[in-house]
């Protein structure tokens, strides 16, 4: 298999994305959320703020590493094609790995970034909560994905099966974002574990409610 490497362009644009995440997450830690202004995260990152939201769309999505919605278009259809064979066997396990990806608040690409970015959810959870409510802003996009994803594996009624992946969705964002604020003080937050605490949470309880 050959691996074709990001061309020069496409390199300068991460390593200036990564910049402007490491400069936000660092002045956050030092300043708290309002001392650390997108001026001050521009000027830390060596951009100016005009070009800062060319990255971002906010001062708490750079904190989290989130790319605008425009941006995210072909990794969101990349994760949905990846999941395909999984929803055929395990739809819920699909649905609520995509909304483990889609936070985005749990990429480990950088080790060092993510561990101050545990600190800074633990000490802002509320940061989480914004992310939640930006990917609800996204919902027809995200709904129309978990309704495939629900066609491949379940047995909902085809007439229903939007209203359906519309409950599914809201149900596994909403236990994401619980086990990720919820997660212990040494928890490392790892995806894999996340999505297993949040299947269990919703398995127990759709048993209890039974």
């Amino acid at each position: 298999m050959t691996t074709t490497e990001p061309g020069l362009r496409e390199r300068k644009r991460l390593a200036t994305r990564a910049r402007i995440e490491k400069a936000a997450v660092e002045l956050v830690l030092a300043d708290g959320l309002d001392g650390a202004t997108i001026e001050a995260i521009s000027e830390r990152a060596e951009i100016s703020a005009r070009t800062f939201f060319n990255y971002f769309d906010s001062k708490d999505a750079a904190v989290l590493g989130v790319t605008p919605d425009e941006a995210s278009e072909a990794e969101h259809g990349d994760v949905v094609a990846g999941l395909r064979d999984l929803a055929e066997v395990d739809p819920l396990r699909a649905v609520v790995r995509l909304a483990v990806t889609e936070t985005g608040v749990l990429d480990q690409s950088d080790n060092t970034l993510h561990r101050r970015r545990k600190e800074l959810i633990r000490r802002h959870p509320d940061l989480v909560q914004s992310q939640f409510v930006r990917l609800m802003h996204r919902k027809e996009r995200m709904v129309a994905s978990v309704t495939e994803l629900l066609r491949a594996g379940s047995a909902f009624p085809a007439a229903e099966l939007s209203t359906y992946a519309d409950l599914v969705l809201v149900l596994a964002l909403t236990t994401v974002r619980t086990t990720v604020e919820n997660a212990p003080d040494d928890s490392d937050l790892d995806p894999a574990d996340i999505e297993a605490r949040a299947l269990d949470l919703i398995t127990t309880l759709t048993r209890s409610l039974a």
